[in-house]
């Protein structure tokens, strides 16, 4: 192109470096030997490593729970006592003798077990979506995947030439396409074209270019 009289100071290369992840070919999307190699051992160490992080979340799962539950039992012998019209019970403090109601020490414990259900229900949470990535991994291990799927690639990225008019965009578009065998979309669009009178028509015609971009 630059023998062609484009001058560019060097953006062509870029753009084709740019451009490279929309370009692939059937063998840049083989899984060879080697490859899978190493994508399995990466995959084992992340495997490992979820599997550890799921031990150490389920430990402190065990002790929130035992301790989540020793409120509940204090709270289920607090009201057998309540019914046996135990009505109060004494209690020491650093600072001196403080007698509670039974109701009272009813409520201190559910405050403490609301404390608690939050972090419950986080950790069960996170539990959960780790053992769902052991699972993917494993799945991933067992059925090798010899070839990747072109539909499954889709990166996001476009590119939009802007400038004073006439100063070549389209050319340069034109002739960098049949280059590097990407495609052009949409016509040029001239300065003002997306400011449309009427609501949404300037959303439509980006939406039209975008669906032509993913059905290509």
């Amino acid at each position: 192109m630059r023998e062609e009289g484009f001058a560019d100071d060097g953006l062509f290369d870029q753009m084709k470096m740019f451009f490279l992840p929309l370009t692939m070919v059937e063998q840049d999307l083989t899984i060879d030997d080697d490859r899978w190699s190493q994508f399995a051992s990466r995959r084992l160490e992340e495997q490992v490593a979820l599997q550890q992080r799921c031990e150490q979340l389920l430990e402190k799962l065990i002790e929130i729970e035992d301790e989540y539950y020793r409120h509940d039992d204090s709270i289920t012998k607090l009201r057998r006592e309540l019914e046996m019209e135990t009505a109060r019970r004494a209690r020491k403090t650093p600072d001196g003798e403080e007698n509670f109601s039974v109701p009272q020490l009813i409520e201190d414990h559910h405050q403490e077990m609301e404390k608690l259900e939050p972090i419950r229900s986080e950790l069960r949470a996170e539990i959960s979506t780790i053992e769902g990535m052991v699972a993917s991994i494993e799945q991933g291990l067992c059925d090798r995947i010899t070839n990747l799927d072109r539909n499954l690639i889709k990166p996001n990225r476009g590119f939009i030439m802007y400038g004073p008019p006439g100063t070549g965009k389209s050319d340069i578009m034109s002739k960098l396409s049949v280059r590097i065998g990407v495609n052009i979309v949409a016509p040029p669009l001239a300065a003002g074209e997306l400011n449309r009178s009427l609501v949404g028509e300037s959303e439509r015609i980006i939406n039209d270019i975008c669906m032509r971009c993913h059905q290509t």
